[in-house]
């Protein structure tokens, strides 16, 4: 997938819209997702490469630690930090059903 400098997000819309031979999601790499996700190549990159090229192995790491890598701001550490959040929710069970909006 080659996301282009300039509007990240545009750019990969496009990629994953395209008629011919659209690239899905789930077979983007890793690297090519974070920047989609921080909008910036630079701070995937270096997150990327801290990682060793599996975002499973920043399971637990501290924002401050982020934060200090090279091209990686406080903004892109929260946005990294808030995934792993957001995961552990998703893939948390529920402890009561959700509560019926009937109006």
């Amino acid at each position: 997938m080659d996301i282009k400098k300039g509007y990240i997000g545009r750019s990969a819309f496009r990629l994953f819209t395209r008629k011919s031979n659209p690239i899905t999601p789930t077979t983007a790499q890793q690297t090519q997702l974070m920047t989609v996700l921080l909008a910036d190549r630079r701070s995937a990159e270096s997150i990327m490469s801290y990682a060793r090229g599996d975002l499973r192995n920043l399971n637990g790491i501290e924002i401050k630690e982020l934060a200090a890598l090279p091209g990686v701001g406080e903004a892109a550490a929260a946005k990294v930090i808030a995934l792993f959040a957001l995961l552990n929710q998703l893939l948390t069970p529920r402890q009561t059903p959700p509560a019926n909006s009937d109006g």
